[in-house]
């Protein structure tokens, strides 16, 4: 693992501009972590609480999430910017994400793949305990929806996991859909 210090031994590297988003995004991966062992579940509910806006949170998440933070550092960097922003943590989660699946998945073994993916989808209906019940290419499921507690029917929304980690547009959605049909072969229509 990369360690994130400069020559006088403080933090260093980019940071990470809307910690909140990436933690979204990160967050569905901690069972796999705390499974493996490399992260705690105290670890979790802190970062969850951070992303809930619970509290303030002292973890530095570009070490938790090595494999994240790295990737959307190198599309920051390939893109000139000075820090990781929302749209360096979407392009990383909802277009390359897949193929960093594929590599882990060959090196560890140990989590499913279809579950670790980016999925869009709609929103059907909203249960009870902030879950709601979602349309996505793989087939109608119940998702946590702590991150987007005001979701209404026929929302489009991110999932991963087994959260919901954004409403988007419905362009994004069917963008997100549509390129997951032409990697994967699958041949669902979007809602």
């Amino acid at each position: 693992m990369e360690t994130f210090l400069n020559k006088g031994g403080e933090k260093a590297g980019i940071e990470i501009a809307d910690k909140r988003l990436f933690l979204r995004y990160a967050i569905p991966c901690t069972s796999t972590l705390v499974k493996r062992g490399t992260v705690k579940k105290e670890l979790v509910n802190e970062l969850l609480d951070y992303a809930l806006r619970k509290r303030e949170m002292q973890t530095d998440i570009r070490e938790t999430f090595p494999v994240a933070y790295l990737a959307c550092r190198k599309i920051a960097q390939n893109r000139g910017k000075g820090e990781i922003g929302p749209e360096e943590i979407r392009e990383y989660f909802w277009n390359l994400h897949d193929d960093v699946i594929e590599r882990r998945f060959e090196e560890k073994r140990d989590f499913d793949k279809d579950d670790c993916r980016i999925w869009a989808g709609k929103v059907l209906r909203l249960l009870e305990d902030n879950r709601a019940e979602v349309l996505t290419q793989r087939r109608e499921r119940i998702f946590r929806n702590a991150f987007e507690p005001h979701l209404k029917k026929d929302d489009y929304v991110v999932t991963h996991y087994d959260f919901i980690t954004e409403k988007v547009s419905r362009e994004n959605a069917k963008a997100i859909w549509e390129d997951k049909n032409r990697r994967l072969g699958i041949g669902t229509t979007f809602p």
